[in-house]
């Protein structure tokens, strides 16, 4: 019988301007200590995250994956915490009782119990979260915005005058979770050139209060 179990769990945090997630990465390895490729590990993250998450393992042995998006939210230590629920291949038998670790946090937490910590399941909501900017601001010709979403979601992205009126649209569909990025060339939906001045994006999520945000286009 060829059995599998868990070598090492590494988790890690990476933030990105106020929100945080957790990394893992996961080695399993051989009764001989040599590792499996292939492997599909299932797992839970808690404490800083909620979400249950798979990984398939490379030739090396290691897979990684990450928990959700969350605010970092200054009133809270934000550690992440992933435990590994199981571990499947065909042809093999997971020894979870082999496991030299079976849970890693980025507190540096690890062993074969579970700490869950503060429950932050109520926090956790991010579909209301989202943070916009462009750069160059002021610009000539062209400006690039930007804006990130915790999920995916259908996204309109257009331009207004000082006045209100719109002018041109840069986007409107479906944009995947992270950042995304538009570029405006200083012309309208008719191809063309605006004069210069101040004009506004307007970011609108579904199902949330858009984003607003003023730029000047100097000539």
């Amino acid at each position: 019988e060829k059995k599998m179990h868990v070598k090492s769990i590494i988790v890690t945090k990476q933030k990105f301007i106020k929100f945080l997630r957790g990394k893992a990465e996961v080695l399993i390895v051989d009764a001989n200590d040599e590792p499996v490729e292939g492997a599909t590990v299932i797992g839970q993250w808690s404490r800083g995250a909620s979400d249950r998450d798979t990984l398939v393992t490379a030739i090396d042995g290691w897979g990684e994956t990450y928990s959700n998006w969350t605010i970092d939210n200054r009133r809270f230590v934000r550690e992440f915490t992933f435990t590994i629920i199981d571990v499947q291949k065909e042809g093999w038998i997971y020894d979870s009782e082999a496991n030299e670790m079976d849970y890693g946090s980025t507190d540096g937490q690890k062993g074969e119990l579970l700490a869950e910590g503060v429950n932050y399941s109520e926090l956790e909501n991010l579909s209301a979260e989202k943070y916009a900017w462009n750069s160059p601001n002021p610009f000539n010709p062209k400006t690039t915005i930007s804006f990130f979403l915790p999920e995916a979601a259908k996204v309109k992205v257009e331009i207004y005058n000082i006045l209100g009126k719109k002018i041109a649209t840069l986007l409107d569909g479906h944009a995947a979770a992270g950042v995304n990025s538009v570029d405006w060339s200083a012309r309208d939906d008719n191809g063309f050139d605006v004069t210069s001045g101040t004009y506004f994006y307007r970011i609108s999520v579904e199902n949330e209060a858009p984003i607003v945000q003023k730029i000047l286009l100097l000539k």
